[in-house]
């Protein structure tokens, strides 16, 4: 009797373990889960914020602003890019990253025009520069999803 006793004694403790085995591997299932849509959240937020710096600039007014709207112009340009420099710590995808570093220089570029044309400096130089760069960022709604699509797959 002691010998059954002891068999099921060890075969309880086998059963224990497996059970404990198989509950740390569900945590560190869910676990790595839960970062995978953390990662996402954040990496989702990116992408909002760069379409909302698409709409700032796809909303330019064309007649010349006066001062108050050109540095609430300069000033939303300024937030959009600085929430778009923490992509280079969420995304490990060099095509996304470099995507964004092109947007936040060409955005840069256009409100430097925008500017100049505004305060009637090289007017026909800068009226082609944001002629251009308007007409680039108005194709990036598409091409910013396409881009985003790939690197945000869960």
């Amino acid at each position: 009797m002691v010998e059954i006793f002891k068999i099921f004694q060890g075969c309880l403790t086998l059963l224990i373990a497996c059970i404990v085995a198989y509950i740390a591997i569900q945590q560190y299932l869910v676990n790595k889960r839960k970062l995978q849509l953390d990662l996402f959240d954040k990496r989702l937020q990116i992408y909002e914020e760069l379409i909302s710096l698409l709409n700032i600039i796809a909303s330019l007014p064309e007649e010349k602003q006066n001062n108050f709207q050109i540095q609430q112009f300069t000033n939303d340009i300024r937030n959009c890019n600085n929430k778009l420099t923490v992509a280079d710590f969420l995304f490990e995808d060099d095509e996304v990253i470099t995507y964004l570093k092109n947007i936040r220089k060409r955005s840069m570029k256009t409100r430097t025009a925008y500017i100049q044309v505004s305060n009637g400096k090289n007017l026909e130089k800068n009226e082609l520069i944001k002629e251009e760069e308007l007409k680039w960022f108005s194709k990036q709604f598409d091409e910013s999803r396409r881009i985003f699509v790939k690197a945000m797959k869960v």
